[in-house]
């Protein structure tokens, strides 16, 4: 799946209740500090979301080179500025050039808070878009701790709290699962559906040849 494409090769960590162990900044899996968000795209099982990564505009290439992805057009977000490089595949999933504008205030239902204009457009197996984060720390007015780090994958690399309550991971093997408990999830839906349609069915039938019954009961012989 594309939206999780771009965690093969990287990991993200993001704090919750309290700040990231600081010699994961030292560390050498360390690549970049980041703030995630996310944006709402159109899919055949609904709307699902791809991964935005505010990063410095110094990071830009770099994770294009971790995740294995080109700019094709336009350029890099500017640091502090609100812009926005897309996947050309979430560009044309939502109908937007290079020029226009994305994020909840423009369309409310959006999952990007804020306004940004798409400056670059990028392609490559991930699907993701990137901004910038000195912008962001502004925007949402972020401390330095509430801010994350992308880390390349190293088994060795040991982080000091509880996962879903000091941290969040954003990694592979998590998302696939999530992935798998939608697709289950999904599927007792789609089950329960199917059984819904069928007792409608089965009822809306009997109900018409109930009425066709007394309609021609006197043809049948029945008084």
């Amino acid at each position: 799946h594309a939206w999780v494409e771009p965690l093969s090769n990287m990991d993200v960590v993001m704090p919750l209740d309290k700040e990231i162990d600081q010699n994961i900044y030292d560390s050498d899996s360390f690549i970049a500090s980041t703030y995630v968000s996310d944006i709402f795209i159109n899919s055949a099982v609904g709307r699902i979301s791809a991964y935005v990564w505010f990063l410095d505009e110094n990071k830009f290439k770099q994770l294009e080179e971790i995740t294995g992805s080109k700019l094709i057009e336009g350029r890099y977000p500017k640091d502090g500025k609100n812009e926005i490089v897309l996947h050309m595949d979430i560009a044309k999933n939502k109908g937007v050039v290079i020029g226009d504008m994305v994020g909840s205030e423009v369309d409310s239902n959006d999952s990007l808070t804020g306004k940004y204009e798409v400056v670059g457009l990028i392609d490559g197996d991930a699907l993701y878009g990137m901004a910038s984060l000195p912008y962001a720390k502004n925007k949402y007015k972020l401390a330095d701790a509430q801010l994350g780090a992308i880390l390349s994958k190293d088994e060795n690399v040991k982080l000091s709290g509880k996962e879903g309550e000091d941290y969040k991971l954003y990694c592979k093997d998590n998302e696939e699962d999530d992935l798998e408990s939608s697709g289950k999830m999904m599927e007792v839906t789609l089950i329960v559906l199917n059984f819904v349609i069928i007792l409608i069915t089965a009822f809306t039938l009997f109900f018409v040849l109930y009425i066709y019954y007394l309609q021609r009961k006197k043809e049948f012989g029945i008084l």
